[in-house]
């Protein structure tokens, strides 16, 4: 046999790494020391991960651990006190990279704020959060993660790697070019537009009463690497926070937001408020239903304070059509053909999911049958389109007045592109400078 040829201190050396990678003190065959090493090759990866047993209607026992956090506790949020418990998930990347700072148009950061209190900088000195005057805005890092998603009957699989793996895609973090990003900036307020540009700013109103095209318009005046706050991210956050809090039902884990704010006797904003700093660290919640929260620094997550328009899902004659990049192509031609149809019956009707499908290189989509409520399933709800002619935008989140249907994986599929009105608006999400390598290490 070839191997006999071998250098014996090489092979007490294979035998002495094999020992140490199994704890076996036992000396070991030649057939052992082949076999340990061929099962190498069938060693999972690590990852993070969650299985989604869609059949189980009740949000806090959908949700079972895999991978990693097998064993981990979850996170909570005490609604009343407005205090974080990170359970077992201090040292997760994607929280432990979350910071705010003030970011200029080309995507480079200017300064970090004061995780505790934005009007100040990390020096203690007075920030931007609310200089209209500012040329940049208000944004929190968010690290890139590769993620794998598949349906296995009625349960769905997602997982999370810091690294590049085989069957993981990077949602959320593909450039228009197709490059990879190392991280994005999310919002960490409502879009509002100011001389034109549309800003992620404290202390004013989002904007109202604009249509996608003058929405994407303000957008690209405030930077070439700007984009909508929508598509594959949005995707990757909520699954995310499916597996730090263990729950589908997140307006009860992150609270209520603005949810029943509206108010008739109040126009134009009708219950909609103006952006402002809430709390203190990366998550806020309460329980009235009047007021902003905050997640990953962001009160466009989970304030539910005005729906938010996803150029990158539509719904073309009755076919979703998806961005898997920031691509903005309102007439849906270039975008991925999902070959999923929306619903037809009960159209223009609040719908609950209780299932969904999975979307190559974007997320996941609800299907029918709609079997949840909005205390079960994904508790939260869907609208489809009435008229299958129209390309539908999809707004994301919610607004005052959809109370409990509103939520992280809220759709309305109902309004086409050129709606304008005080529901809906838009916030900026902000690329990094084009091959810009500053993340550090998750192990750091």
């Amino acid at each position: 046999m070839a191997i006999k040829t071998i250098d014996d201190t090489y092979l007490i050396e294979i035998a002495d790494a094999i020992r140490s990678r199994t704890g076996k003190t036992d000396q070991l065959t030649l057939e052992q020391m082949v076999s340990e090493i061929q099962s190498l090759g069938d060693t999972e990866p690590e990852y993070y991960g969650f299985v989604e047993h869609m059949d189980v209607l009740q949000p806090g026992e959908r949700i079972e651990y895999t991978g990693i956090n097998k064993d981990y506790t979850a996170m909570t949020l005490d609604l009343n006190q407005h205090t974080t418990d990170y359970g077992s998930w201090s040292t997760f990347p994607s929280l432990v990279e979350n910071k705010p700072y003030m970011v200029k148009p080309t995507g480079e950061a200017d300064y970090q704020l004061n995780e505790n209190d934005y009007t100040l900088k990390m020096d203690g000195t007075a920030s931007d959060i609310s200089n209209v005057s500012y040329d940049g805005g208000a944004f929190s890092k968010f690290v890139k993660v590769y993620v794998k998603r598949w349906i296995d009957g009625n349960d769905r699989h997602v997982r999370f790697s810091y690294t590049p793996l085989e069957g993981y895609e990077p949602c959320g973090f593909i450039d228009t070019d197709g490059s990879e990003m190392d991280y994005v900036w999310i919002p960490m307020f409502y879009g509002s537009t100011v001389d034109g540009k549309t800003r992620s700013l404290s202390g004013i109103y989002p904007d109202i009463n604009l249509n996608t095209d003058t929405e994407h318009t303000n957008i690209m005046a405030f930077s070439n690497r700007a984009a909508f706050f929508a598509g594959p991210i949005i995707e990757t956050i909520r699954d995310m926070l499916y597996m730090l809090f263990k729950t589908t039902e997140l307006q009860g884990a992150c609270g209520k937001g603005n949810r029943g704010g509206f108010s008739a006797s109040n126009p134009p904003y009708y219950g909609v408020l103006p952006n402002a700093v809430v709390g203190s660290g990366q998550f806020y919640g309460n329980l009235d239903s009047v007021s902003l929260n905050k997640i990953f620094h962001s009160i466009v997550l989970g304030s539910y304070n005005q729906n938010q328009r996803d150029p990158y899902y539509l719904v073309v004659n009755g076919r979703y059509k998806v961005s898997v990049d920031y691509t903005f192509d309102i007439t849906g031609e270039s975008y991925i053909d999902t070959g999923i149809d929306s619903e037809t019956v009960d159209a223009n009707k609040w719908l609950c999911p209780s299932v969904s499908t999975v979307v190559d290189k974007y997320g996941s989509i609800p299907i029918a049958p709609f079997g949840g409520s909005t205390d079960t399933g994904y508790c939260d709800g869907v609208r489809h389109p009435a008229n299958k002619e129209i390309t539908a935008v999809v707004q994301r989140f919610g607004r005052p007045g959809d109370t409990k249907y509103a939520g992280i994986a809220s759709l309305n599929l109902e309004k086409n592109a050129n709606e304008a009105n005080w529901t809906d608006s838009a916030s900026v999400l902000l690329r990094p400078p084009a091959g810009a390598t500053d993340r550090k290490p998750a192990e750091e």
